[in-house]
């Protein structure tokens, strides 16, 4: 993809994820991700890569990175296959925010979300129920509601406080809890 970080690129080595900073015993991202390139349909590699780049509402700087390279293997599923790393994407964008792109990586960043937004058109009519209000969550992130997309990926952790006992009560939403 166009103004993507280079996977062989030494930057990567200063990027950091969920165990650490570059490659480590647990994970090397450019590695996971070239793999992932070769292969776009090994789904156990996507479930593990994915959450070494954003998870528990944090987004680390090799998301960034990676997103360009993620929008890539997107494209390379079909339709149908595109529902979990959708929800990677929007995963991506809600524990971060625009400030927090690094400088360097910003064009291939935003280049990746612009490309998503065909891809995500496809993959609608294939989305299952599972991955629904992940996807929600994806469109809300990439239209800038970090909000409204962490209510839908989570809407078992909405709660209110009563206001006239002040108690905390647990808030359901139909259809997505």
């Amino acid at each position: 993809m166009k103004h993507a970080l280079a996977l062989d690129d030494l930057r990567w080595e200063t990027l950091t994820h969920r165990a650490g900073v570059g490659p480590t015993d647990e994970i090397d991202i450019a590695a996971e991700l070239t793999a992932l390139l070769a292969d776009p349909t090994d789904d156990e590699r996507i479930q593990d890569v994915w959450a070494y780049l954003a998870s528990e509402g944090s987004t680390w700087d090799s998301a960034y990175a990676a997103l360009p390279y993620l929008v890539e293997i997107i494209a390379r599923r079909a339709p149908a296959d595109r529902g979990e790393l959708l929800s990677a994407v929007g995963i991506i964008l809600t524990g971060g925010s625009d400030d927090d792109v690094p400088a360097d990586l910003e064009d291939g960043y935003r280049a990746s979300l612009a490309a998503v937004y065909p891809l995500l058109g496809e993959a609608i009519p294939f989305i299952t129920p599972t991955d629904l209000p992940w996807v929600l969550g994806t469109i809300a992130a990439l239209r800038g509601n970090r909000e409204l997309a962490e209510v839908l990926q989570e809407p078992e952790s909405l709660e209110a406080t009563c206001d006239e006992c002040g108690a905390d009560v647990h808030v359901e939403v139909p259809g997505l809890s």
